[in-house]
């Protein structure tokens, strides 16, 4: 590659140099958002559907190119919008994570294997209101979060590290 080209005589390769780093730091300062997780609401704002299908676009907030979560660098948040019973009609699918608000109705989840990617915890539940979240997709990941006053009841296959609860287990 050439750098020098457009420089004004005499610029040093130092000062070209820097300029260039400077210049690639700046740019990525600007775009921020292309190196974050992308986040979907099920039945969230801007969803234009209402079926139990997880993997149509149109059931998730903010349906940009990506939606719905299906891949790594995507996580899915279930709160009191969307249908209670949810599909995952075609997989494996391998989110970052799903998560459960505080304010989540309760859900009947099932369909194809769940391979979560990630640090964890993968499958985090904050509900606090008494719900009750069936999971019944094959599933592995890093972690289970039961963070919330509610019952998580997963079946099917599942192979998680390690499972934290900051409240008894149900």
């Amino acid at each position: 590659m050439i750098f020098d080209r457009g420089f004004a005589a005499g610029t040093s390769a130092r000062t070209r140099k820097l300029l260039l780093a400077g210049t690639a730091l700046a740019g990525a300062a600007l775009f921020p958002s292309l190196a974050q997780a992308q986040s979907y609401v099920w039945g969230g704002a801007l969803s234009t559907t209402a079926t139990i299908d997880y993997n149509l676009g149109t059931n998730w907030s903010n349906p940009p190119p990506g939606a719905p979560p299906v891949n790594a660098g995507q996580s899915a948040q279930f709160s009191d919008t969307g249908l209670a019973t949810v599909t995952v009609t075609a997989g494996p699918i391998t989110p970052d994570s799903w998560t459960f608000t505080s304010n989540a109705r309760s859900y009947v989840v099932s369909g194809q294997a769940v391979n979560f990617n990630g640090a964890g915890p993968n499958l985090v539940n904050n509900a606090n209101a008494g719900q009750a979240i069936s999971i019944a997709n094959n599933m592995t990941g890093t972690a289970i979060s039961q963070a919330g006053a509610s019952t998580l009841t997963v079946s099917g296959t599942n192979a998680f590290t390690t499972t934290h609860s900051s409240t008894p287990a149900r």
